[in-house]
């Protein structure tokens, strides 16, 4: 699938397993994609992306552009890998409604809760992972390119939380 300049959605989370969505691309616009349970190949364009990759193992970029990565508690994520997020503050990873294994998560601060994500994080082989089922939900990020974890200093730009 492939976008145009304008915002639009793609939203591949309530089809069938037997619809083989092997790439989605979008355009130029600010586009929210969001997968299905089957593993993608996820390509945002050079807008303001969101991307959600939903279930399976999917390979994401976000392309140029503001782009926010969305992870939403209660789906099954499987091994998700985005292959150019910026933490420089131009990128987001956005992180809906995860406990962070504790009772009252509503109580909790922004930098708790990124406390709590680099708690999460391993490096292995320049694959930073966070592990979602650490924080109450099922699945992982995997940050690729990364050479050190204090590349990643994982700052309170770097997340969203809702």
């Amino acid at each position: 699938m492939l976008g145009t300049d304008a915002d639009e959605v793609f939203d591949f989370s309530t089809f069938a397993s037997v619809v083989d969505l092997a790439a989605i691309r979008s355009g130029g616009g600010a586009d929210t994609i969001i997968g299905s349970s089957a593993g993608e190949i996820i390509e945002g364009g050079s807008g303001a992306d969101v991307i959600d990759p939903r279930g399976g193992t999917d390979t994401v970029t976000g392309g140029t552009g503001n782009d926010t990565f969305r992870f939403v508690d209660g789906v099954a994520y499987g091994s998700n890998t985005i292959t150019d997020f910026d933490a420089s503050g131009n990128d987001a990873i956005r992180l809906v409604g995860f406990d962070y294994g504790v009772a009252n998560p509503d109580a909790l601060t922004n930098s708790q809760r990124v406390g709590f994500v680099r708690e999460a994080t391993s490096l292995v082989g320049g694959v930073a992972t966070i592990d979602l089922d650490a924080l109450g939900g099922s699945g992982e990020i995997r940050l690729a390119n990364v050479t050190a974890l204090g590349q990643l200093s994982f700052s309170i730009e770097d997340f969203l939380f809702s």
